[in-house]
């Protein structure tokens, strides 16, 4: 009969909606304000060495996932190889010059350090923040940054939830060299920032078209489509018969599950910086009927790559299928993408 038919699938793929839901919650892109200075006047110190202590990581390391662009499309790839070195740097030519790091995923920061030459005055550039790659934040040395360093290594404490670090030459061009940018986050630290970086703001983010099931074909094809609002999720799942997903099938249905997050720490998936996300359901709709006992809590990874989510590989790695903390997928998953809008 048509119910047996929806509850097998419902069994099948709730599991893998509920993750999804929990990545796109965790790593939404938000907006911010727009781009500006660092500030006036400048500040010089002792130069001594960027130390960070086990609880802290580099993320601008290309080995952590890390991108990089500039205006140039030359030596930018030197500042996120891990060498300290003044061998290689990136040289900036012009004013407004720019180079872009583009982190492996929104990350709770705590320290920016640049290692240069000629980056001795605030009057010579300035940093912009970023979630999304387009509306940017300045950093402003004066006030944002609790502890600042001038001289051949600048260095900048500070609170800020971001992907995208940008610096902006303002001054002194011709006579800059850098040589590596340095981001540093605080492992095992709860994401309270990040949520509510985007408790304002909303976000969607859809899976086109796909097979329900890579295995058997007759189960047809679905679109998965999720609604951020504040620290709440809702995902609307719904079927179709053809591959272009326009016809319903005899057996297509609706599948809507609400819920919240709860963001938690940052971690190393296999060798991918992702977040510790959970998720608890309060209401499961099947086809406009109440289930009477909405879906477990799901607990999983997630990375945002610009505007694609991925999330915990919960299906082929065996016990590890996110329906306990300790059960939580320590893999990311590729294969499945989806597009914020």
């Amino acid at each position: 009969m048509l119910i047996n038919c929806k509850s097998i699938i419902k069994s099948y793929w709730l599991t893998r909606i509920s993750l999804i839901a929990i990545a796109s919650v965790a790593l939404a892109s938000c907006g911010g304000g727009g781009g500006g200075g660092g500030g006036g006047g400048s500040s010089t110190g002792e130069v001594t060495n960027n130390t960070f202590d086990a609880d802290s990581r580099n993320l601008a390391l290309s080995t952590e996932g890390s991108s990089v662009v500039s205006t140039l499309d030359s030596g930018e790839m030197f500042v996120i190889d891990g060498d300290i070195t003044t061998v290689n740097s990136w040289n900036p030519l012009s004013v407004d010059d720019t180079i872009t790091v583009e982190l492996s995923a929104i990350s709770s920061l705590e320290n920016i350090t640049l290692r240069h030459e000629g980056l001795t005055s605030n009057s010579f550039f300035r940093i912009d923040l970023s979630s999304n790659g387009v509306d940017y934040t300045p950093l402003d040395f004066l006030v944002d940054c609790t502890r600042l360093q001038f001289g051949a290594l600048f260095s900048c404490d500070f609170e800020s939830t971001a992907q995208f670090v940008r610096l902006t030459i303002a001054g002194n061009e011709g006579n800059i060299e850098l040589y590596e940018v340095e981001v540093t986050a605080r492992l095992g630290t709860a994401m309270e920032p990040m949520r509510s970086a985007f408790i304002d703001n909303n976000s969607t983010w859809v899976k086109s078209c796909s097979l329900l099931d890579q295995q058997d074909l007759s189960n047809g094809y679905s679109i998965n489509t999720i609604t951020i609002n504040n620290n709440a999720v809702r995902q609307t799942f719904d079927s179709y018969s053809d591959p272009a997903c326009t016809q319903p099938g005899s057996d297509q249905f609706q599948l809507v599950d609400t819920g919240t997050f709860t963001v938690g720490e940052l971690v190393d998936a296999n060798g991918e910086s992702a977040r510790m996300i959970d998720i608890v359901y309060t209401s499961t709709v099947v086809d406009g009927r109440v289930s009477d006992q909405p879906f477990p809590p799901l607990y999983t990874l997630v990375q945002t790559v610009a505007d694609s989510l991925y999330f915990g590989d919960a299906f082929s790695r065996g016990v590890n299928d996110g329906s306990t903390s300790a059960l939580r997928p320590n893999e990311l998953d590729f294969t499945d993408e989806y597009i914020r809008q």
